[in-house]
């Protein structure tokens, strides 16, 4: 019975939102960033440190109020296992029980034996920043009523354990991650650049055009953000804190860009640029033509399209069954001998269901290696490769 009590609690307060009308409090918040995109093992690969969006996320959040001292910056060589930990001890001495704890992590995420670990620096499977060994951490060390935790890296959303933890600790939480704890994560920096773009109250991060960017606006906008520009799923994980916490307001207060139907302004949008659909987001329109703009690496590309080149987000193609598939994958009977077949399920957004695309040589594609040679057809949400063509001289019904 008092198992079931506490079950029931718990599903509580991971659940429900506090209808308190709550502000994003600067100089109540402790921060630690932690950045790992090069690691002391050699065996590790590294991302390259170019415009590196952890560094801008400690720039955002001083720029919005929160005090040097309290935050705790440790990237690559800086962030040992040992050096985290003593990071999280220090704020924890120096905060209150009114505070909020902010923790954020980039670099790589894994998975061993079904468990999640984020790599510190000097990573090795028994010196590992696991998430039943930070949530410990931050249990036995933090004193405040709330902890905010975020990370861009595969595996991320092995954080919602940590907040489902801490909740059952007596500690409201959140877990906002850029995937979930099941699935890699794509090496771009688009989940913290939307991070820094709500904390910093950009207009396309207000969701429901009220000039005010709340948790619940940053949570959407950053799922949208992930799905639209890296095809994937974020991982959003509450337990406690409101929805309508207040993070940042709208200081542009000039009209909305004016977009032509059926479009508007920051819009998901694919535009053709460089000979394909790519992903974008609308800025604005000058009459003849669009400005989008589309996710790189570390940065977002300003480009101008005309009408002809930009079109909604596809829809995702009905699923059929294997039979019917295979059937509809080699249409009227064009090819022989079905050498492999591989799900690759976001790319009707290039080829719209279906596409046939010829013979190909090329033995990698995606995570896929070792393919065999042969022709390739799209038909979602996987790829069929074939051995060879009917030979149609040959064939008695002609």
């Amino acid at each position: 019975m008092r198992a079931s009590a506490l079950s029931v609690l718990l599903v509580l307060l991971c659940l429900c939102t506090n209808a308190r009308a709550e502000a994003f409090d600067p100089s109540r918040t402790f921060v630690l960033i932690v950045g790992v995109l090069q690691w002391e093992s050699p065996n590790i690969p590294g991302f390259p440190t170019v415009g590196r969006q952890d560094s801008e996320l400690s720039a955002v959040l001083r720029e919005r109020g929160v005090p040097q001292d309290h935050i705790r910056v440790l990237l690559d060589e800086a962030a040992t296992l040992q050096n985290i930990l003593a990071a999280l001890a220090e704020l924890g001495q120096r905060a209150g029980k009114n505070d909020t704890l902010f923790f954020y992590y980039a670099g790589h995420g894994v998975r061993r034996n079904d468990k999640v670990q984020f790599l510190n620096y000097d990573w090795t499977p028994q010196r590992a920043l696991g998430m039943e060994q930070l949530s410990q951490a931050i249990q036995q060390t933090w004193p405040g009523d709330r902890v905010m935790l975020f990370a861009d890296c595969c595996f991320s959303g092995g954080l919602s354990q940590v907040a489902t933890e801490l909740a059952e600790a007596g500690i409201p939480s959140l877990a906002l991650t850029s995937a979930s704890a099941l699935i890699p994560s794509q090496a771009n920096w688009t989940f913290t650049m939307a991070l820094n773009d709500a904390l910093r109250g950009l207009r396309w991060t207000d969701q429901h055009n009220d000039r005010r960017i709340t948790l619940d606006d940053l949570a959407t906008t950053i799922q949208e953000a992930m799905e639209h520009s890296e095809h994937q799923a974020s991982s959003y994980h509450n337990c406690g804190i409101p929805e309508s916490l207040l993070l940042a307001t709208v200081q542009d207060i000039s009209a909305k860009p004016r977009i032509p139907e059926p479009f508007s302004a920051y819009q998901a949008v694919q535009v053709w640029w460089q000979g394909q659909w790519q992903p974008a987001r609308i800025l604005s329109f000058d009459g003849d033509s669009f400005q989008a703009e589309i996710q790189r690496y570390h940065n977002r590309e300003t480009v101008e399209v005309q009408r002809s080149d930009i079109r909604k987000v596809p829809e995702k193609p009905i699923l059929l069954d294997d039979a019917t598939a295979l059937s509809l994958a080699n249409p009227g009977g064009k090819y022989q001998n079905l050498l492999f077949k591989f799900k690759s399920e976001n790319d009707y957004l290039n080829y719209l269901g279906f596409r046939e695309i010829g013979y190909r040589e090329s033995t990698d594609y995606g995570s896929e290696t070792s393919l065999p040679a042969g022709y390739w057809v799209y038909l979602y949400p996987n790829w069929y490769i074939w051995e060879k063509e009917r030979d149609e001289s040959r064939d008695p019904l002609r």
